[in-house]
């Protein structure tokens, strides 16, 4: 991999989470919105009814009723690291959960063993080829 530049995908193709694109979309649309609602907070006030009626009293009710949201984006961080996305490359973070369970490099660690041994190659010799391309992310 390399640092690269990523053109914001702004269609259907920003919801698959193995798009780049997706990310940058979304940060530029979140960072939008949010300062479009500070600046509204700022100088919009609400009306005594809402503020009686969720009961935000004193700053510990205010605070207590932000842990829905931070529940709600540890959710969505915990589900991308098992399973995998754009923003959790195999490179940084090793393989997810989700792909050591399923046996996914076991299996390509045979296929690549058993391709060497069809070209005549012993076993050690295909065994040392994954330990060579190995080195390269040691």
């Amino acid at each position: 991999g390399k640092v690269q530049p990523v053109n914001p995908a702004w269609g259907v193709e920003g919801f698959d989470p193995f798009v780049p694109g997706g990310i940058a979309s979304h940060h530029i649309a979140a960072g939008t919105l949010g300062i479009l609602a500070g600046l509204f907070h700022l100088s919009v006030r609400p009306p005594q009814r809402l503020y009686k009626g969720l009961r935000m009293g004193n700053i510990e009710t205010v605070l207590s009723s932000s842990i829905a949201a931070v529940f709600f984006a540890a959710f969505v961080v915990a589900g991308t690291m098992w399973y995998g996305s754009a923003t959790t490359p195999i490179e940084l973070f090793g393989p997810t959960r989700y792909q050591w369970d399923q046996g996914y490099f076991q299996q390509e660690i045979y296929r690549r063993v058993s391709a060497g041994l069809a070209e005549n190659q012993s076993v050690s010799e295909a065994w040392s080829k994954i330990q060579a391309e190995r080195k390269g992310f040691s």
